[in-house]
């Protein structure tokens, strides 16, 4: 594994990366929205859902221009680190929902949302891109896993940040002690975030390779249709696309709705939900450092096999766990799978694709995720919304791990590299 100034940039742009999930998307903010600023817990848990799945269409349409655009110009860091900032700036500003906000506050909360969420994958589209940059092709899996392991410590490091920093556990008081009356000690945590982002970015504003302007006769056409029809004629990466597409749903919809099911389902707190945070992080990281093992040992693809079958197997329980308990010992052990997931699947991504390609290919593999990406949190939110029950509505996420799984098997069992 290379130790240059940029290899280390490119991982620490995974941890500034990860407090947006953990504490926005998934544990704090979301449970926030659904409990204290929407009108009732199971109409936020829809909204919110219906946000992230109207986030996904637009990715769907933007992913594979951009990226096939930034190939064709070479330019992967200015546009990654712009839409990243974008992001940061529209986190910041859903400091100013209180609780029981006025329709049109709500609203507007839900397109800040949007766009927050929008920019951050975009980000990741070009962040994903520049892996081929930073390592050879016998590291590109170590690397990925080790870049997601240190984004999961950076989301455990955030979540800690903000249980002990702002809300306070049990008898033990905050170290800085905002208003209560309008739930600022939970809102403070998007003024954190966006700081968060903004500072441990540092590095890659500064270490990532420059951008290296290769044409500026933007034919974007012609690049994407030859792009497609290469993806089309290539059978093991058309069929990876569509399967990761699947399970890489499930998992988004996981990330966005799995909080808000934990609060409603075993009326949690918010210093529980942060605990289960903090808890899942910690066990996505150790899967992800196993990860790092195992990348050297066998191939992605078989790491993202047997991580699926044991991530439907710890679901299961999941929807089983009779008591608040059991469901965060079976949501743990689900978290050691979850990691090596997104981290192979990343790695074989960019081992499958050709070099001078990567942001289009990367803007494709965005784009059949969400494709499917807005369906997950929309069938999550449908259900949830038809039954009245929160439970019925996450059950929907296992549809999605089975059925990329199915998909995944018949592909070749050892990676082939693409120059």
């Amino acid at each position: 594994m290379h130790t240059t100034r940029a290899t280390h940039a490119w991982i620490l742009f995974d941890g500034a990366q990860s407090a947006f999930s953990a504490v926005i998307l998934t544990f704090v903010y979301a449970t926030f929205f659904t409990k204290s600023i929407a009108p009732d817990p199971t109409l936020g848990a829809a909204w919110w859902g219906y946000a992230i799945a109207l986030s996904g269409f637009i990715m769907a349409i933007l992913a594979p221009i951009l990226g096939t655009l930034a190939d064709h110009t070479g330019q992967h860091k200015k546009p990654m680190l712009a839409s990243f900032t974008l992001c940061a700036v529209m986190v910041s500003m859903m400091w100013f929902t209180p609780p029981q906000a006025p329709l049109w506050l709500i609203i507007f909360t839900l397109g800040l949302l949007v766009v927050a969420n929008i920019s951050m994958e975009l980000s990741q589209i070009f962040y994903n891109a520049l892996l081929r940059r930073i390592a050879d092709k016998n590291n590109l899996g170590p690397l990925s896993s080790f870049g997601w392991g240190v984004g999961y410590a950076g989301g455990l490091i955030a979540l800690l940040c903000v249980l002990f920093g702002f809300i306070g556990l049990g008898d033990i008081k905050p170290l800085i002690a905002f208003s209560r009356e309008n739930d600022e000690h939970i809102r403070i945590a998007t003024i954190f975030v966006s700081l968060w982002m903004l500072i441990l970015a540092i590095p890659a504003f500064l270490y990532l390779p420059r951008d290296e302007v290769t044409s500026s006769d933007i034919k974007i056409i012609p690049r994407l249709k030859t792009m497609l029809q290469h993806v089309w004629s290539d059978k093991n990466r058309l069929r990876f696309l569509i399967a990761s597409a699947v399970y890489r749903d499930g998992l988004n919809t996981v990330f966005a709705v799995g909080g808000i099911y934990a609060a409603t389902r075993f009326d949690l707190q918010t210093s529980a939900i942060l605990l289960l945070g903090i808890l899942l992080n910690v066990t996505a990281g150790l899967g992800c450092a196993v990860a790092v093992w195992a990348e050297k040992r066998f191939s992605s693809l078989n790491i993202i096999q047997t991580s699926l079958i044991l991530l439907i197997g710890g679901f299961v329980l999941i929807l089983l766990a009779p008591s608040q308990t059991m469901f965060f010992i079976a949501a743990s052990f689900c978290g050691l799978f979850i990691g090596p997931i997104q981290a192979s699947s990343r790695a074989y991504m960019a081992s499958i694709s050709p070099a001078t390609e990567q942001a289009g290919q990367f803007g494709l593999y965005a784009l059949t995720g969400k494709a499917l990406a807005f369906f997950g949190p929309l069938l999550f939110a449908f259900v949830t919304n038809m039954t009245g029950q929160v439970t019925f509505g996450f059950a929907t996420c296992l549809i999605f791990f089975i059925v990329g799984y199915i998909l995944l098997r018949p592909l070749q069992k050892t990676s082939r590299s693409v120059t």
